[in-house]
């Protein structure tokens, strides 16, 4: 990380030195650890574990303010352009650079920016500093190179007098093209990760084949290698969803407000529906019937592929208003400034013009506000009817920078231009997820497919060597010298510990998707379904076409 040094993470847990990081975070996480370890050492219980928290200790001093410094540059990050979009418009209304820091503190949902802000307002206010000079301190210490580099041009610009709005309205572009830049390196992790995934897929796949064979060379039953098959694969999908989580960009497409629109509910309500009625079919299927473990599953599992499908059929209904909503902005905004900021009258004009799926929405807020409903909650409504997460933070800050007293043209178009722009950033995203899916699928196919060969063989061979051979005692008496005891094998449960390996192969690799393109959780099923389905074709197909390809195996050998 280009920005990254050690005074800066220190400075980020909120220490002003490294030996005061020593004093009063280092040295009492090494003692106690210390001192746990010199516990444990004591206790015969535990005193082969004694080195355990020593460890632990010294790796949580080490990484904790790498990690926090991280988490922080995320943050800011991930907020960039919600805050420029704000601070642009909100300086239309000619305000000093005082109400401007007040008003970003205020916003909790900037998360670290407005956190910084409060800093600098207190800092340049209180203990008179001055903006300026409090900017380049604060900016020479916040993980992100982005705002950093914002904070010392707004410093240059505040001692050379510069006016704030004519500022704020040029770094409209600088600022989000940093973003983009940032964004774009975040997608790249998107590639990087679909690689990981399709080459540690393909080494497990490798390792189980490998693995599974075991038992013919030493003697090892098949169940415990299916178990600890089962543990390897849950901690790479882990370390996966991980990374997944940690460098591909939070950009949700739906919001998380109280207020639903008719899809999002519909999608709750079927999920309510489905979810039993899943669950008592899976359970019948599972224990009360003589039908392949994995072909139980999927069929039990089918009924949520409805919620699935009209999570993704919302998804799709919001990313349409999304490229709606610029235009709609635009068109409101430049009404509202011809009628000198009257919100209701600018409206009721625009009523006329088709905005395509959001003219519902539009009609929906003239009459709440034309009742003489509180404004903002009206428009808290419109955001929670579009269902879609860009809408619900830019709807709130062009409101509110209109009924402040903002110019409804210049507001209307920087919301529009950044607008725009995320939306453009995320049809790249929805590619790359779309590509990482495709990888998911064939991943899991050929995963699939290598463990029921294997498992198949192995049962077919062990089987040969554990059965006598009638009129070959010499042979049967050179297999047992290259063969161990096999150990007894329940092939059954065998193949119940791979279909369980599937199952949660399919439940993380369908998060993964959506985590990637920043879907709804329950637009999942439809792909936990299908590669479920794909799993119980294969746990059927497999095995019968290994056997049919060996079929006399044994009586070759006999």
């Amino acid at each position: 990380m280009k920005r990254f040094n050690l005074s800066r993470a220190i400075a980020t847990l909120g220490y002003l030195s490294v030996s005061e990081y020593l004093l009063k975070f280092a040295l009492p996480t090494l003692g106690t650890s210390i001192a746990c370890a010199v516990v444990f050492a004591f206790i015969p219980i535990t005193r082969s574990l004694a080195a355990i928290p020593l460890v632990l200790g010294t790796l949580f001093m080490i990484v904790y303010p790498f990690g926090l410094f991280l988490n922080k540059k995320t943050d800011i990050d991930g907020n960039l352009h919600f805050f420029i979009t704000y601070a642009g418009t909100v300086s239309t209304m000619k305000i000093n650079r005082t109400v401007l820091f007040r008003l970003i503190a205020s916003k909790r949902a900037f998360g670290e920016i407005s956190k910084i802000a409060e800093k600098i307002f207190y800092l340049a206010k209180k203990w008179t500093m001055g903006f300026p000079k409090t900017c380049k301190r604060i900016g020479a210490l916040s993980p992100s190179e982005a705002f950093a580099d914002f904070l010392d041009r707004f410093a240059v610009a505040m001692d050379f007098g510069q006016d704030i709005e004519t500022f704020l309205l040029e770094e409209q572009d600088a600022v989000m093209d940093a973003y983009e830049l940032e964004y774009k390196k975040s997608l790249e992790s998107i590639r990087m990760i679909e690689s990981l995934f399709t080459s540690l897929t393909v080494a497990i796949a490798f390792m189980l084949s490998i693995s599974l064979l075991m038992p013919l060379l030493m003697g090892i039953s098949l169940e415990v290698i299916a178990q600890y098959a089962i543990l390897t694969i849950v901690v790479i999908d882990g370390v996966i969803l991980f990374l997944v989580k940690a460098l591909v960009p939070a950009d949700k497409i739906c919001h998380n407000l109280q207020v639903k629109d008719p899809g999002m509910r519909k999608v709750r309500l079927t999920v309510l529906i489905t979810a039993p009625i899943s669950a008592i079919l899976l359970i019948i299927l599972v224990f009360f019937t003589r039908l392949p473990f994995l072909v139980g599953v999927a069929i039990g599992a089918t009924p949520l592929i409805i919620p699935g499908w009209l999570a993704t059929r919302e998804e799709q209904d919001v990313l349409r208003r999304d490229t709606f909503f610029p235009a709609f902005v635009r068109s409101l905004g430049s009404a509202v400034r011809a009628r000198n900021g009257a919100m209701l009258s600018s409206l009721k004009i625009i009523l006329v013009h088709d905005f395509g799926p959001i003219n519902d929405m539009m009609h929906n807020l003239y009459r709440r506000l034309r009742v003489g409903s509180e404004k903002f909650e009206c428009w808290l409504f419109f955001a929670g009817e579009s269902g879609s997460h860009l809408i619900q933070h830019f709807s709130k800050i062009f409101s509110e920078s209109i009924y402040l007293g903002g110019d409804g043209e210049k507001v209307g178009e920087i919301v529009s231009r950044n607008f725009q722009r995320l939306v453009s950033l995320r049809m790249q995203r929805l590619q790359l997820a779309s590509g990482l899916k495709g990888a998911l699928y064939g991943s899991l196919v050929g995963f699939s497919a290598s463990i029921y060969v294997t498992a198949k063989i192995s049962e077919i061979i062990g089987g040969v060597f554990s059965s006598p051979m009638q009129g070959a005692s010499n042979m049967q008496d050179v297999l047992g010298g290259i063969s161990p005891n096999l150990a007894a094998t329940n092939m059954d449960r065998v193949l119940l510990l791979i279909g369980i390996l599937i199952i949660v192969h399919s439940v993380i690799s369908s998060v993964i998707v959506k985590l990637v393109d920043g879907g709804m959780l329950s637009a999942s099923f439809i792909d936990l379904v299908f590669m479920l389905w794909i799993g119980a074709v294969l746990s059927v197909v497999i095995p019968a076409a290994t056997q049919n390809i060996i079929p006399g195996f044994g009586s070759m050998l006999g």
